[in-house]
């Protein structure tokens, strides 16, 4: 496909093996606006290339679509020594599948049947009988001009919103990818959590330490199983009481200033104290 024009493309291919049709043909095709008494609309002047025969069309097509710069129209002859009007065609919208194409025939209504037969129906061709008026050429030449202008200006604008498309699903995927990483890291982590709690769980239950587990308040929240070997308490005896109500009347200003620089600083501090056995009796 030819890349989308910056400016309004005029090229004209003139295909025939007659060089006064090329004559006439140009000299129509380059007659000043102000000369057309007002039947065609002032354009810019065509860009006309000839070419004697289909072989010599091909070439000049293909160069013209290599460079960046292809034909918008061609007028083909159908009758040719070589190639004919038909296999040009075909050649030439192998090379530039946009070319608007008149072909140029005595025997309209002959070479509209074979068309039909060999390019079924196309609204890329127009059939235009001989002898043909300078009207007739100068319309046909700026409505498919103007056709194939608006053909890929419209591909080129079909091809903008296929990127706008694509672009938003990827990054709508790179999104849904992203929350996936995220969903996947999370349950991971909070599996590695679980993993932790349990192990801390399994430690503090199988410690000889005592180890306990209070809120901001110093009420306990956790305390382990080894209260009730070392001091004699169940769960169910101090769960939930004061963190320092088992500790002597003398230690608890102590062990609760040193608490409290432990939580302040983030650290710990080590202090010893006693603590009421639940006979009554005190234990360092």
């Amino acid at each position: 496909m030819s890349a989308l024009p910056t400016e309004k493309n005029r090229r004209v291919l003139i295909v025939d093996d007659d060089p006064q049709v090329h004559s006439v043909m140009r000299r129509i095709l380059s007659i000043p606006a102000s000369a057309t008494k007002g039947h065609v609309p002032a354009a810019e002047p065509y860009q006309v290339s000839s070419a004697n025969t289909g072989e010599e069309a091909e070439v000049h097509a293909r160069v013209a679509e290599n460079s960046g710069q292809p034909f918008a129209m061609a007028f083909v002859d159908m009758y040719m020594p070589g190639l004919d009007g038909y296999q040009t065609m075909r050649r030439l919208w192998h090379i530039s599948p946009e070319l608007q194409i008149v072909l140029c025939s005595g025997a309209a209504d002959a070479a509209m049947a074979k068309v039909l037969a060999t390019f079924g129906h196309t609204d890329s061709l127009i059939i235009l009988k001989k002898p043909f008026e300078m009207l007739e050429v100068l319309q046909l030449a700026n409505a498919m001009t103007s056709k194939w202008q608006h053909f890929i200006e419209a591909q080129g604008h079909l091809a903008n919103l296929e990127s706008v498309v694509f672009e938003r699903t990827e990054a709508a995927r790179k999104a849904l990818d992203k929350v996936k990483w995220e969903l996947e890291e999370r349950r991971k982590s909070e599996a590695q959590l679980r993993q932790s709690e349990e192990l801390l769980r399994l430690i503090t239950d199988n410690a000889a330490d005592l180890i306990s587990v209070v809120d901001v308040n110093g009420h306990r929240l956790y305390n382990s199983p080894s209260y009730r070997s070392v001091l004699g308490y169940t769960q169910s005896d101090i769960n939930s009481t004061d963190s320092l109500e088992q500790v002597h009347p003398d230690d608890r200003e102590r062990v609760a200033a040193a608490t409290s620089e432990a939580v302040a600083s983030g650290g710990y501090n080590q202090v010893e104290y006693r603590m009421r056995h639940k006979n009554g009796s005190w234990r360092t």
